[in-house]
């Protein structure tokens, strides 16, 4: 028989695999340009720490020449701390999504592991996690929403553990998790812990109980999440009165609060592809409650973490935590014999999530040719076909779930090219000061340059180095702008004379958006029958400028791309 040591060691060494599993799933891709991007990181969450680098404010983080505060400092302030650490890349700033996207996985098996102390079971909720497309895409982005959700459910993990063991040392971590939480994204992360700990009120007696006879000490825990939380905000509001109040105000009316939307379902059955028509499915057996006691549960804390969101306008990675209880279900119901019914469920998972990723594969062999990375991925596609049309193997599902999604979004998304630079390109930006026009474009340059670069519209609101200076500068910028940006230039007293331009596919407000503002049906027909991916692809114009006051602008253009 095995001892309990022996059993409790092996149980830590398996979790420790799985969270080293889950970062070698996420981290393929991530130092790429053309790996996968949205504009918000981009644009904000890689700059804004590059700003923080480079001006040493820590306190209150900067973006191009601004006060950042629209969102809380404390992921800004880790990636600038592995910038000043690594050195400024891709890869030490997408390093810590990897390592948060890894420690969401790890958080849901051990939520798994504390409901039920079934070792297979647990492991297995993390690795659905882990195999949901939505985790591997995200896992791989400088976003706010998975660090948040890892830390609202790592503190729902302790939470738990409190609960079972009555131990006070527990609640400091509490307190610092969610505080942790909160100054990466707000009061969010108490709405994603706070769902499981109101369905524990409304199931379970104990929890209840345990509450009630230590309200001190949760009151104490409470207060001191306060102290941990509030400080930062207190002061900016302190220091910035105006831009703090005017932040809060334009964050509270981007909510568009009590405007009753089903997006969050939508967005709910997608993030949680390819497992979330068979989890739900499966949960709606009228024998739930014989087949898994604690189901009940789950159920009420996946509904209470989605309610919200039906009045607030949301993003569908808003509910990234509501994927915990959603695995959870899926991990304990699959143990079960699988009905027809639910192999039509699987099946249907299988057709969207097959669908999504089979086009990535055929997109690139269609437009750039068939090599190692299109083959390994046609070949993970075909085994993920195979397993789920089965759907008789909940590991094997999870295992050929996990591998299609890191194959195609780590090898075959970025042989896509989008924001891809010319090296040509990236040579001219090195020696020369940067400006991007009303884009930015191109997207990833800081991040391949080391540097942080200025973005601006037409109101010319330019670097202090660059302010009145004779020193010329290179100005980026889309085809379709330039018009407005030479108008806006000379409103200015500035000039520019072309020197450069090239094309390159591009992630807009997410990143399976990427063709030329404009383009037209028979356009993109007509690409596609040439294989011709470029043609598709804005134009981004490169323009040597400076003050009209000064020696004339020199040097002839010429093209790239």
């Amino acid at each position: 028989m095995t001892s309990a040591p022996a059993s409790k060691r092996a149980t830590v060494l398996l979790l420790l695999g799985l969270f080293l599993l889950a970062c070698l799933a996420f981290a393929p891709g991530i130092g790429q340009p053309t790996g996968v991007t949205t504009k918000d990181e981009y644009f904000l969450g890689l700059r804004t720490p590059m700003c923080i680098v480079e001006h040493g404010d820590w306190l209150v983080p900067c973006l191009d020449g601004q006060p950042r505060l629209n969102k809380p400092p404390l992921l800004y302030w880790l990636t600038a701390a592995s910038y000043r650490t690594f050195g400024v890349s891709l890869l030490s700033a997408r390093g810590v999504a990897v390592i948060f996207g890894a420690l969401f996985v790890l958080a849901t098996a051990l939520i798994a592991w504390e409901l039920t102390q079934d070792r297979r079971r647990s492991l297995l909720a993390g690795l659905v996690l882990l195999s949901m497309g939505s985790i591997a895409i995200g896992s791989r982005m400088l976003l706010l929403d998975i660090p948040t959700a890892a830390l609202s459910a790592l503190a729902f993990y302790v939470i738990l553990r409190w609960l079972r063991t009555a131990s006070h040392w527990l609640l400091p971590p509490i307190a610092a998790l969610l505080a942790a939480g909160f100054l990466i994204k707000g009061p969010i992360v108490l709405v994603l812990s706070g769902a499981g700990i109101l369905a524990l009120l409304f199931t379970s007696v104990g929890a209840r109980s345990r509450l009630r006879e230590n309200w001190l000490a949760v009151s104490l825990t409470f207060l001191a999440f306060l102290a941990l939380a509030l400080p930062w905000f207190v002061y900016v509001h302190a220091m910035l009165p105006g831009a703090s109040d005017h932040t809060l105000n334009t964050e509270l009316r981007a909510r568009d609060f009590f405007q009753f939307s089903l997006q969050p379902l939508a967005g709910l059955l997608l993030l949680g592809l390819p497992w979330s028509f068979l989890a739900l499915l499966l949960a709606a057996r009228g024998d739930w409650r014989a087949r898994m006691p604690g189901l009940g549960f789950l159920l009420i804390w996946l509904v209470i973490s989605v309610a919200p969101f039906f009045l607030i306008k949301t993003f569908g990675r808003y509910l990234y935590a509501s994927l915990v209880p959603l695995a959870i279900i899926a991990a304990h119901l699959l143990d079960q014999p699988m009905p027809r019914f639910g192999r039509v469920a699987a099946w249907l998972g299988l057709l969207l999530a097959g669908i999504i990723s089979g086009l990535v594969v055929f997109a690139v062999g269609w437009f750039r040719g068939v090599d190692i990375a299109v083959a390994l991925g046609i070949l993970a596609w075909l085994l993920f076909v195979y397993v789920w049309a089965r759907a008789g193997n909940a590991t094997a599902m999870a295992a050929s779930s996990a591998l299609l999604w890191a194959v195609v979004m780590g090898l075959v998304y970025p042989r896509l090219g989008l924001n891809a630079i010319p090296a040509q390109i990236v040579q001219l930006a090195r020696g020369n000061p940067v400006v991007m026009y009303d884009g930015p474009q191109p997207a990833l340059l800081p991040a391949v340059l080391g540097r942080m670069l200025w973005q601006t519209d037409g109101k010319w609101r330019l670097p202090p180095s660059l302010q009145g200076s004779c020193r010329p500068f290179l100005v980026f910028a889309e085809a379709q702008n330039v018009d407005w940006m030479h108008n806006s230039m000379a409103a200015h007293g500035l000039t520019a004379t072309p020197v450069a331009h090239y094309r390159t596919l591009t992630s807009r407000v997410s990143w399976v958006h990427m063709g030329r503002a404009g383009l037209t049906r028979n356009e993109a027909l007509a690409a596609l029958a040439r294989h011709d991916l470029d043609a598709l692809a804005p134009r981004i114009d490169v323009f040597r400028a400076r003050f009209q006051h000064c020696a004339p602008v020199t040097g002839g253009s010429h093209g790239g791309g």
